[in-house]
């Protein structure tokens, strides 16, 4: 009997999905009923163990016998599925499996296999389709580039009214502190320590900036609403939103806040003494001379930070493990 049941408008499933990789692509599929790419892989029945479950269903599903080279995650999924419009409350396990003994390369790009009567579809994506493609799980989208080498629990929440607790890391500070080296750090570390895909929102993506022009408290407003778009649209797809930002004024801030009320706001000061920042400026070369003093004076706000981290003391993966540590801290 497989582990799931249906209580109302909800289901609950404990399912397993096999990792197939080969050459940058994976091994999706689909059938009559899906009109979307999954992985294969099934539920688990009372008394099977995932990994037992695992090598059944690809047995079941492509007819060959595998074997698993480790667990990745067990992710907790809560989702709307498009087939029969339940609200699906899922625990599945992702395991990497080992087909080097499977004669898979002779089937093609693209095949058709059939299983109690089901057509599945099978093909080989490569993994810079997968941000294009119809593909469930979500996250896996990103998650695929750097698989993780030990066991990871994770959450991924895609139901349209689902409580909004997803961080909005929020790194502020002047001009040359560092903080587009430590967003992509604290990127990583998230995705390597917790299975978690960051998007990042960088200031620098939406200014045109020049070293013959000053950059004003308006030229920042003026891209300050395109920057909240697009960490709600990231929000919609990741596990949340790291923003690289520099924020001198209340009403920049208030936006932002505004913008991602009932998200987790995160806000993190980035600080470095001014003669370092000067210092960074002129080797850097690539900003308006006065920039790091205008930016260190009018940062905003000038409290209120879950913590603060000095990146003229710190290197960039201490920074992240400090931010990292504070924001797994429960409250209290």
């Amino acid at each position: 009997m497989d582990i799931s049941y249906v209580f109302g408008s909800q289901k609950f499933n404990y399912r397993v999905c096999a990792v197939i990789v080969s050459e940058n692509r994976i091994l999706a599929m689909h059938d009559e009923r899906s009109p979307y790419f999954y992985l294969p892989g099934g539920r688990v029945k009372l008394g099977e163990t995932a990994e037992a479950a695992v090598l059944r269903e690809v047995r079941e599903e492509l007819g060959i016998t595998a074997s698993i080279v480790r667990p990745l995650w067990l992710n907790q999924g809560f989702f709307t599925e498009d087939v029969d419009g339940l609200d699906y409350h899922e625990l599945c396990v992702y395991f990497l499996m080992d087909i080097s003994f499977a004669d898979l390369a002779s089937k093609g790009e693209r095949f058709t296999l059939f299983e109690r009567g089901h057509r599945h579809d099978f093909e080989w994506l490569p993994f810079e389709r997968l941000r294009d493609e119809y593909f469930y799980p979500v996250f896996l989208k990103t998650a695929i580039f750097d698989l993780p080498e030990s066991f990871v629990l994770r959450t991924e929440n895609e139901q349209e009214g689902a409580p909004m607790n997803k961080p909005v890391i929020l790194l502020n500070g002047p001009s040359s502190s560092g903080k587009s080296t430590l967003a992509k750090t604290l990127q990583k570390q998230l995705r390597l320590q917790r299975g978690e895909e960051f998007f990042i929102v960088s200031i620098d993506d939406f200014m045109k900036l020049r070293t013959d022009e000053t950059i004003y408290e308006d030229d920042v407003f003026e891209i300050s609403g395109e920057m909240c778009e697009a960490c709600l649209k990231a929000l919609k797809t990741h596990s949340g939103v790291i923003i690289d930002h520099v924020i001198t004024s209340e009403r920049i801030f208030e936006e932002l806040r505004q913008a991602v009320e009932g998200f987790r706001l995160f806000p993190v000061r980035v600080v470095c003494p001014l003669e370092v920042l000067e210092k960074r400026e002129r080797e850097r070369g690539n900003r308006c001379p006065g920039s790091a003093r205008s930016s260190y004076e009018y940062l905003y706000p000038k409290d209120g930070y879950e913590l603060s981290v000095d990146t003229s003391v710190m290197t960039p993966g201490e920074c992240a493990s400090a931010i990292l540590k504070k924001l797994l801290t429960p409250a209290g």
